[in-house]
């Protein structure tokens, strides 16, 4: 599968910054060009489909690959119950998503092996 995401803005996170009216090709999952929409839609849009998220500022996902979130911290910050205990989850994973963070791996030490 092949496309083309276009956004108001494309923060890169690396020496290309972000870009303006920016656009990342796609090919088989894998981003084989990032550049401004002028110059993308030259080069792929006669046969890459074109998701335009034009009034959006595309980011990186971030991936927190080892967390003890809903372990600890629940009940680190709020009285234990079973009902505060997924309030506090819940609250704590929006906080994660606000920060940019988009996936979580959830360690649990009573069922790790370690």
């Amino acid at each position: 599968m092949k496309y083309i995401v276009k956004g108001k803005k494309l923060v890169t996170v690396s020496k290309l910054g972000t870009i303006e009216n920016g656009a990342m090709a796609i090919e088989n999952g894998k981003i084989i060009n990032i550049s401004s929409w002028q110059e993308l839609k030259e080069q792929y849009t006669y046969d890459f489909p074109i998701f335009d998220y034009s009034s959006y500022v595309i980011t990186p996902s971030l991936v927190d690959c080892h967390t003890h979130l809903l372990e600890f911290a629940p009940t680190s910050l709020y009285p234990v119950s079973p009902n505060t205990h997924f309030i506090a989850a819940k609250a704590i994973l929006f906080k994660a998503l606000s920060s940019g963070i988009t996936a979580l791996g959830e360690q649990n030490l009573r069922t790790s092996p370690m």
